[in-house]
């Protein structure tokens, strides 16, 4: 049996792979560099056999058996990571009727529930739905209307992701959310610490209720990326004024519309 298979180096590089971001960039090259690793163990127990002219004894198939699990596990983390790109990839390059129809959809979904799923008891829904707040300490995002999503629940704002299936997990779909919704991720504490990230220029409601909300407060950030949660500039300041945070709200819409679509 050639063990050349199992050792030999791809050159292909998959077309995606430049639309990573650094972490997914990351958590690609550990992936790969955990199934190259136990491959070469294979190999090298195929090595041994080849070169002793001999089939495998017990121990060694159990262990080839175990090491091939390995890399199938990390040769899927992987897929998947790319799979995850493709697909962010193929929803920001939808038109813009698309993109907004979407971005309708998943606030629905967020605030009222799956529209599909409304025959289920509202206590097994398969998604996640999280309502409206009026209390700031309880949002979690402002919608492009200024509507607050309540997080009351003390919900992490990655559980955005949950909203449905054409989001990727975790921080990929807590970005890819915001991005094309034009939703705003929003913290605040003790309603006297306020911290924003912005993905997208915000709308004349979400700066008004942003500065509404930040009218006493003692600390306000700001964080400002674009659609692979890159930051172009962080800021924060103590004791902010309600135009200093209006300012720098505007500030980002102007940073981001000269970077983005």
């Amino acid at each position: 049996m050639s063990i050349r298979w199992l050792i030999k180096a791809s050159a292909y590089r998959n077309p995606y792979e430049e639309h990573l971001t650094r972490e997914e960039q990351s958590d690609l090259s550990m992936a790969r560099r955990q199934k190259d690793k136990f491959e070469r163990e294979i190999a090298e127990i195929w090595e041994v056999v080849e070169a002793e002219d001999r089939g495998l004894n017990d121990g060694e198939a159990r262990r080839i058996d175990s090491l091939q699990s390995q890399v199938n596990i990390y040769r899927n983390q992987a897929v998947r990571i790319l799979d995850l790109a493709r697909s962010r990839i193929s929803i920001m390059n939808e038109s813009e009727s698309e993109r907004r129809q979407r971005a309708e959809s998943w606030i629905h979904n967020a605030v009222y529930g799956d529209p599909d799923e409304q025959h289920l008891d509202p206590d097994d829904k398969d998604h996640a739905v999280f309502g409206l707040t009026e209390d700031p300490n309880s949002a979690g995002y402002i919608l492009p209307d200024g509507g607050m999503l309540n997080f009351s629940g003390g919900e992490d704002h990655r559980a955005i992701s949950g909203i449905s299936d054409d989001l990727p997990p975790y921080t990929e779909g807590m970005i890819l959310f915001c991005v094309v919704t034009g939703a705003v991720r929003i913290r605040v504490h003790g309603g006297t610490s306020v911290k924003v990230n912005v993905y997208q220029p915000p709308t004349q409601a979400q700066v008004q209720r942003i500065a509404q909300i930040c009218k006493n407060c003692e600390y306000f950030a700001i964080d400002v990326s674009n659609e692979e949660g890159q930051p172009y500039w962080s800021r924060e300041v103590n004791y902010p004024t309600v135009g200093g945070v209006m300012g720098m709200l505007e500030e980002a819409g102007q940073t981001l519309g000269e970077n983005q679509r």
